[in-house]
């Protein structure tokens, strides 16, 4: 599996794309699945469970996460620069979206004289540092930040087991990517048994149950390397999971995870992961999918919210209820793409030229798991 200098996973942003669409089409629809009772039975449940989209996301970047750390390299100076790109990425567009949505409330209230749930000061501090979850407090901002919280950590905890494997490396010689995922297979599985709840959670709003989706993006990753060993890995995973999954109540995190990283593996397998799934539109979808997933939830649902203020003294009809929806899901992609526009795709140059500038001082990528991609990943 080789990919072209310069060219990106196209196949793997289009599948952010379609995932972030997949939550926002369930948000919508729960603000307004009274007016939608005549769609078939299939749609409506389609629309109810988009919510799993989430578990995509976490297997999608354990792919990238994985194709962007170099294992080799990884000391506590670089998990500190890869932490800093990873912040310049990520904190203005979700800190701009906090922002907005308090804003927002402000105005409603405002404008329309109905009253608003407001943050505290220190609900919203802990938000600006991703602990909200970690502190139990409520989602009063919004639903979808949980996840965050839970990205956060599981960047970090993949760092540190390479941090740590380089520091073994000092006393004894060991393969240092071997040992880092035959420990991170072994916090898989736990991980696992603890979605299951075969065992139970060791600490409030801890990245450890959801560590397993990463980890199936992770070792699908190096699977496609052409190393035998990694294959071996991959499928055993695979095979803890689908084994855990068929004796347990059927979970649609699990299944979605599953089917996420069988369709990633197939990709890779047929080389299309940087051509696959090039359509403009998903491409699109892809490009804005941070900004549309953060700020969707709260846009969309008041303009969803706002329409049927408007038309309270009117019976909705199917048609009115499509056009509902519609107006929830336009003004979610136009706020998507303002928010991409103003914050996101600065950060991101921003993020780039950093690790550019730090790449000048490090050795190329160690290139001991085979034919793995070197470059496009961002």
């Amino acid at each position: 599996m080789k990919l072209a200098e310069g060219s990106r996973f196209q196949a793997l942003d289009a599948m952010r794309g379609i995932a972030a669409l997949a939550v926002v089409f369930f948000h919508l629809y729960i603000n307004l699945w009274r007016e939608l009772h005549w769609l078939p039975e299939p749609i409506r449940a389609m629309l109810n469970y988009g919510y799993l989209g989430v578990s995509t996301f976490f297997v999608l970047s354990g792919f990238v996460i994985a194709h962007t750390v170099r294992c080799e390299e990884a000391d506590f100076r670089y998990m500190g620069k890869f932490a800093l790109r990873r912040a310049i990425r990520l904190d203005p567009p979700y800190w701009a979206s906090i922002a907005i949505t308090i804003i927002l409330a402000l105005l409603v209230q405002r404008v329309f004289q109905v009253a608003q749930i407001y943050p505290t000061v220190e609900n919203v501090i802990a938000h600006i540092f991703y602990l909200q979850y970690f502190l139990g407090y409520p989602p009063v901002i919004s639903e979808v930040y949980w996840t965050l919280c839970i990205e956060v950590q599981l960047y970090l905890f993949l760092v540190l087991v390479y941090v740590l494997a380089n520091k073994l490396k000092a006393w004894r010689n060991i393969d240092i990517l071997r040992y880092s995922l035959l420990f991170m297979f072994a916090v898989g599985v736990i991980s696992v048994l603890q979605t299951h709840k075969t065992l139970p959670g060791l600490l409030q709003g801890l990245f450890l149950p959801y560590w397993h989706y990463f980890f199936l993006g992770v070792s699908a990753y190096y699977a496609l390397s052409g190393v035998a060993w990694m294959k071996y890995l991959f499928f055993a995973f695979v095979g803890v999971e689908v084994l855990l999954q068929s004796t347990a109540s059927v979970n649609g995190y699990v299944v979605v995870g599953l089917a996420s990283v069988a369709l990633i593996y197939l990709f890779g397998l047929a080389g299309w992961l940087a051509t696959g799934l090039t359509q403009w539109p998903l491409q699109y979808l892809g490009k804005i999918s941070y900004s549309l997933y953060l700020i969707h939830s709260d846009i969309g649902w008041k303009a969803v919210s706002f329409g049927k203020r408007l038309l309270e003294d009117q019976t909705i009809t199917p048609l009115l209820s499509m056009l509902l929806f519609l107006l929830g899901l336009i003004v979610s992609l136009v706020a998507a793409q303002c928010l991409y526009w103003m914050v996101e795709r600065p950060s991101i140059q921003l993020a780039k030229k950093i690790k550019r500038l730090s790449s000048k001082n490090t050795s190329p990528r160690h290139k001991a798991t085979g034919n793995v991609p070197e470059k496009g990943v961002h």
